[in-house]
């Protein structure tokens, strides 16, 4: 095993760089049997061949038994399902990497990490032509005993809700994963407190079943869950330099839809989720600005749109004579949070036309404290001089003063409270509230701002 490690560290030190991106070995064999594989120094260039984070419905499963960890790599031999012989892979790691115990379901650390353990790892498609190859982890289970369950990991793209349950197909269709109030539903990192009814479309989630009927599709009781945060919108480049890409906004298909009707056609607005969105993708329809195949295909509404997507619209507007304030729809485009002149970790998304973002991340950037009653399902912001609290569901905001007691100010503001991605968000203009000047929060350039 020595020997082993020696030999992979002296070729990671010169095969870093590599100058092909193909799909994994298991999907490509035929193309890797006629081109023979070659390492090449780090110093030579590498081609731009990108692997999107966001495109996490193509990934692969396997176990691995870990080599050695470097500072953002780990290096495993990795046995896929339906492969005769492991092969040695280099895994990638970056911030949309999540570690999670496969025992427990808390989220771990790369820190954990230690040479011959026992990893179950969920990977891309892609991995380089290098010895070894390298791919990118989105997923690595770690604590993973021998027959233990492991968790499976599902794109949650199609929910069928039932009266006391909801069911989520695996990737493959083979699978009906049942989640009910007897799943143990867990956020990632956070204290959040989870039901099965906060799995939502669009989220990914690690399911832990045993299959209870043998049939095709087999139905299975999820006995616990993790809800994993959503992959940020940018792209991820294996070893290679940062090329110029058509740019994922912060904005979805039913959102701009919302905002461009609000303003040709005065629309009121509602709430927005997939299909509450009909009634502004019906008037695009009407007004010739959309076709019927798009106004069918569901799916892509709530898909986050690109600088073309939004550039051929602004066309398609421009040629039908329609006039669009683009200000205002380029103020829905939060690119960045700066926080009393510092950026976070945090990022903005769009409810029904309003900007919303993280509560507790900019709260604490402002100098307050922040206590989770899952209780009430409700969020206490205070500091020495005041208190609020913010409850899912509910449009009641207010500051009180420690001091003497008394209510500050109440609002009812644009949308109530949102868990998100077992995140719970408010709308950006709550911190003017919170911190008593209707100037606090600012958007330019795609940048909100919200100054103490």
């Amino acid at each position: 095993m020595k020997n082993t490690k020696k030999k992979l560290s002296m070729m990671l030190s010169i095969a870093l760089g590599v100058t092909l991106l193909t799909p994994s070995a298991a999907l490509a064999a035929d193309l890797l049997d006629s081109t023979p594989v070659e390492a090449v120094p780090i110093s030579i260039p590498i081609e731009p061949i990108s692997d999107t984070i966001n495109k996490q419905a193509d990934f692969l499963g396997g176990n691995a038994t870990v080599i050695d960890v470097l500072e953002d790599k780990i290096v495993v031999e990795l046995q896929h399902a339906g492969e005769e012989n492991p092969q040695n892979y280099v895994l990638n790691i970056s911030d949309e990497t999540f570690f999670v115990d496969n025992e427990t379901g808390a989220a771990s650390n790369i820190k954990d990490i230690q040479v011959d353990d026992n990893l179950y790892v969920y990977h891309s498609l892609v991995s380089t032509r290098s010895i070894p190859a390298q791919t990118a982890a989105y997923v690595i289970l770690t604590n993973v005993k021998e027959d233990a369950t492991i968790g499976t990991l599902l794109n949650v793209d199609t929910i069928t809700e039932r009266e006391d349950a909801i069911i989520v197909p695996t990737k493959d269709g083979s699978v009906f994963v049942h989640f009910s109030k007897d799943t143990n539903v867990l956020p990632y990192a956070t204290r959040n407190m989870l039901s099965y009814k906060d799995i939502q479309q669009g989220q990914r989630v690690l399911a832990w079943y045993d299959v209870m009927a043998l049939r095709f599709p087999a139905q299975a009781s999820a006995v616990k869950a993790v809800v994993l945060p959503a992959p940020v919108s940018t792209e991820e480049v294996i070893d290679a330099t940062p090329i110029i890409v058509n740019q994922e906004l912060n904005m979805t298909f039913a959102e701009l839809a919302r905002a461009i009707v609000t303003q040709i056609a005065g629309e009121q607005p509602t709430i927005m989720d997939t299909h509450y969105a009909t009634p502004y993708m019906l008037k695009l329809k009407d007004l010739g600005l959309i076709t019927d195949e798009q106004y069918a295909n569901k799916e892509a509404w709530n898909k986050k749109i690109t600088t073309d997507d939004m550039n051929t619209f602004l066309a398609l507007l421009s040629e039908n004579d329609f006039t669009i304030d683009i200000d205002a729809i380029n103020a829905l485009i939060i690119n960045e949070i700066v926080v009393n002149g510092t950026t976070i970790t945090a990022s903005a998304t769009l409810e029904n036309g309003t900007v919303m973002v993280p509560v507790r991340a900019v709260a604490e950037a402002l100098g307050f404290t922040l206590t989770w009653d899952g209780t009430t399902r409700s969020a206490d912001v205070f500091n020495e001089e005041i208190t609020s609290t913010v409850q899912l569901g509910y449009n009641n905001y207010f500051t009180e003063s420690i001091a003497t007691s008394t209510m500050l100010e109440t609002q009812e503001l644009s949308i109530a409270p949102r868990l998100i991605n077992s995140t719970t968000y408010v709308p950006v203009e709550y911190f003017n509230l919170l911190l008593g000047s209707s100037d606090a929060v600012e958007i330019a350039n795609h940048v909100l701002t919200i100054t103490k």
